[in-house]
């Protein structure tokens, strides 16, 4: 009776599956769930996931592993001992639910994340196919050095002249504020905020070169804990973005950096432009290598407004400051880090193949398109 029941409800879950999946073509639909249901999915969920101080998420993530590994356990066992009333029940049984939990967790996942993802570029159309000359990134990436090189002097700093961080407390609520003042043009971004975590497998993360990242099933922003004091604003806001709704990497680049932008806090600001311009400037040079050779190439970058001495001290600043808090709580074999890093460099590079012009490299044609013509804030 169980095991028909179980196979009833994932029929019925898939059928639903199977709908939504139809819908999500539809653009106008996944607009209106993104604006009119998930809001109330990503703020009812995480306030209820908030009130535990760990990453429920990740455990979760454990245990699917683990439930995973002992179907197959349960299928060699099977294979030996076919013949065995008790364990032909027994994987009966076991392989029914495996099937009712991932029809529900596509379900979920579906709801939670991919109708969302399917909406219309930032809420507010279709992307745009136009493209940019190498002076207009040139213009907007000279700019942005500009001003990171001016804000840069006007930052607390203690008597050898580095950085005092703001602590993270305190800087996820700015982070929160500026993202609400965004309320006005990207409407997901109002409301309330839900306090980040610091994930379990920060060292594996950070092997990973994965900063953070938003767990649908239990709508809990998490982050890796050995990012850099200086980035770390700039992170939460780029996850915080992705829990409202705005689920394509150049969407929570451009929002995230472009609420600390218009952040009230210096700090914020800062951290917001450094990490626009980083993007702006790996675009920058890869176009100068595609018209110029290399030496000249390196020339014409060189003779242009770049990042000044205090703004690359801070910099080594925050990455030393990481690295040796890294190096001092190591605990993952050398082993298993070096085969994080060739999965990840493998990932890293099929998403972005994967996601075209919905990468995080995407995020130039946002800055491009809302910057030109327009002043950057200073």
């Amino acid at each position: 009776m169980k095991v028909r029941f179980c196979l009833k409800t994932a029929g019925v879950g898939l059928i639903l599956f199977t709908a939504l999946l139809l819908l999500s073509f539809y653009t106008p639909f996944c607009d209106l769930y993104a604006e009119r249901v998930y809001p109330y999915i990503a703020d009812g969920l995480g306030s209820l996931t908030a009130q535990l101080s760990f990453p429920l998420g990740e455990i979760l993530m454990y245990a699917a592993s683990l439930f995973l590994l002992c179907c197959i356990l349960l299928g060699l066992l099977f294979l030996i001992f076919h013949k065995n009333a008790g364990v032909k029940r027994g994987c009966l049984h076991v392989y029914t639910a495996l099937l009712l939990i991932l029809v529900i967790a596509g379900l979920v996942y579906e709801l939670n994340w991919f109708l969302v993802l399917r909406s219309s570029l930032l809420g507010h159309g279709n992307p745009k196919e136009e493209t940019f000359t190498l002076e207009q990134l040139q213009t907007l990436r000279g700019a942005f050095a500009t001003s990171i090189n001016t804000i840069a002097e006007g930052q607390e700093r203690d008597e050898e002249g580095e950085l005092i961080y703001p602590d993270r407390e305190a800087a996820e609520e700015g982070v929160a504020e500026a993202l609400r003042g965004l309320g006005s043009e990207f409407s997901r971004l109002e409301g309330a905020y839900q306090k980040s975590k610091q994930a379990l497998c920060s060292q594996i993360l950070d092997a990973m070169d994965i900063g953070g990242y938003t767990y649908p099933y239990t709508m809990e922003v998490t982050y890796n804990g050995y990012i850099t004091d200086l980035y770390y604003p700039s992170l939460i806001a780029h996850e915080q973005c992705h829990h409202k709704g705005y689920y394509r990497e150049n969407e929570a680049v451009f929002l995230g950096c472009l609420s600390l932008m218009r952040s009230e806090d210096p700090f914020l600001r800062y951290s917001g432009l450094i990490t626009a311009y980083s993007f702006l400037d790996n675009a920058y040079y890869d176009q100068l290598r595609h018209f110029y050779e290399k030496e000249e190439a390196l020339q014409i970058y060189k003779s242009q407004v770049n990042l000044s001495q205090t703004v690359r001290a801070d910099l080594d600043q925050a990455s030393r400051a990481a690295a040796a808090r890294l190096e001092a709580e190591q605990s993952v074999p050398k082993a298993v880090r070096d085969s994080a890093k060739e999965v990840s460099d493998v990932g890293w590079g099929t998403q972005g193949k994967l996601l075209d012009q919905d990468s995080y490299d995407g995020s130039v044609q946002l800055f491009l398109e809302y910057f030109m013509g327009e002043q950057v804030y200073e």
